[in-house]
């Protein structure tokens, strides 16, 4: 990641290896490690994105830069960390940390997706606020043979 077009150029080579379309391609960028230079974060989400491809801003909530990083980077998604997602049906600080989020992503075009859903009452109230896209056990759990 320190060096984006090296980072591209090794990503392509397996991209070519197996046949894969760029534009199916989402680079994520976990915000639990602080963000020391985001100029050049916002390099590396440009030349991802020149490329064809996606990019994400994973854990989101969990880390350093929460809302500010959405308007700063303008991912292409954003990954609401599960904390933010257990048991937002019932804790209104929760619900409104989730609406903020999804707010400000609508607003800059962003999709928005909920991480950790584990009972049908937070992928409902998901849902009801917005957040068109989620992952968790209650959807499915991982395997290595898709359903």
């Amino acid at each position: 990641m320190y060096n984006p077009e090296f980072c591209l150029r090794h990503t392509f080579s397996i991209v070519e290896q197996y046949e894969v379309a760029p534009e199916d391609l989402v680079f994520e960028v976990v915000e639990t490690e602080k963000i020391m230079d985001i100029d050049h974060l916002k390099n590396v989400f440009a030349t991802y994105k020149r490329s064809g491809m996606k990019v994400a801003l994973d854990d989101v909530g969990a880390g350093f830069s929460t809302i500010d990083m959405l308007t700063l980077l303008q991912p292409d998604y954003v990954k609401i960390d599960r904390h933010y997602i257990q048991h937002c049906d019932q804790v209104k600080e929760k619900q409104a940390f989730l609406k903020e989020v999804t707010r400000i992503a609508h607003t800059l075009g962003i999709h928005v997706l909920a991480e950790g859903i584990e009972r049908k009452e937070e992928l409902d109230y998901c849902r009801e606020i917005g957040i068109p896209f989620a992952q968790g056990y209650y959807i499915g759990k991982p395997s290595p043979d898709p359903l």
